[in-house]
């Protein structure tokens, strides 16, 4: 069973989160004019902030977007110093599959649509900017499945995964 690695995100001091919103037949460009956004924007602390339509959702709708409209925060990235132990590690215990398959030894993806843990190496740049490169920041993330009460550490880096 894939696994949604996002359901709750507490402690915003993440390097990177998306934000998934309902589809809307406003286009792209317009939608970004009319709310005088950037395609990805920093928050006050420095985070990527970016909305994110995934297509392949039934969610579609024909309102205008609006804050309403977001649905739930959608990627969370953790930076590790070896992303395919922590993959491994995230797999073994909660569940979470590779996104689509890919993998790689400076990011991996995982979970689905409606939540992925970014696992990516130190230094390496943030898409589509790449001047933003990924660092350690505090993040929790509370998973929306599995058996309640469980968490995974990570050794000296501050991040808590666990369960409701």
């Amino acid at each position: 069973m894939k696994a949604s690695a996002a359901a709750v995100i507490a402690g915003m001091h993440a390097p990177l989160a998306g934000v998934a919103s309902a589809e809307s037949s406003e286009t792209g460009t317009a939608l970004l004019k009319r709310l005088r956004l950037r395609l990805n924007d920093l928050d006050a602390v420095g985070n990527i902030l970016e909305y994110i339509g995934h297509h392949d959702m039934d969610n579609a709708t024909s309102d205008l977007f609006s804050p309403k409209k977001v649905l739930y925060t959608s990627e969370i990235g953790m930076v590790v110093p070896d992303v395919p132990a922590n993959v491994t590690a995230l797999n073994k215990r909660f569940g979470l599959d590779l996104f689509r398959g890919q993998s790689s030894a400076g990011f991996t993806a995982l979970g689905d649509t409606r939540g992925l843990l970014l696992i990516v190496k130190k230094g390496r740049g943030w898409l589509p900017i790449n001047s933003v490169k990924s660092d350690v920041f505090p993040v929790e993330v509370t998973l929306g499945h599995g058996n309640p009460g469980d968490a995974m550490d990570f050794g000296d880096l501050p991040y808590v995964v666990n369960l409701p």
